[in-house]
């Protein structure tokens, strides 16, 4: 479980996300956004992620294949996570194919 206090802009961009969704990796993205609103107190941006969410943020952030999340979530949690929000494992290959 991880344990931290969001900033106000890092709340923001949290709440901002469109809920329409267009595609599978959108959905996935936009799922794991709804997941990680429902937990964080909204008054004092504290949130406590469980192992189980902390993956599914490194899938979407940095694995090929979870969507394009990494930008919006280390906005979101870099700041608190560190720069690779703790993720140990290869880097996304985003060379042209």
């Amino acid at each position: 479980m991880v344990h931290l206090k969001l900033s106000h802009q890092e709340m923001e961009l949290l709440f901002r996300q469109d809920p329409a969704a267009t595609d599978e990796d959108e959905r996935r993205g936009q799922s794991l956004l709804v997941t990680l609103r429902e937990l964080t107190n909204a008054a004092t941006g504290e949130v406590s992620i469980p192992t189980r969410v902390v993956e599914r943020i490194h899938r979407c952030a940095f694995v090929p294949g979870g969507g394009n999340w990494e930008n919006r979530l280390m906005a979101i949690f870099g700041r608190t996570m560190g720069p690779r929000l703790g993720y140990t494992g290869a880097a996304r290959d985003t060379t042209p194919h």
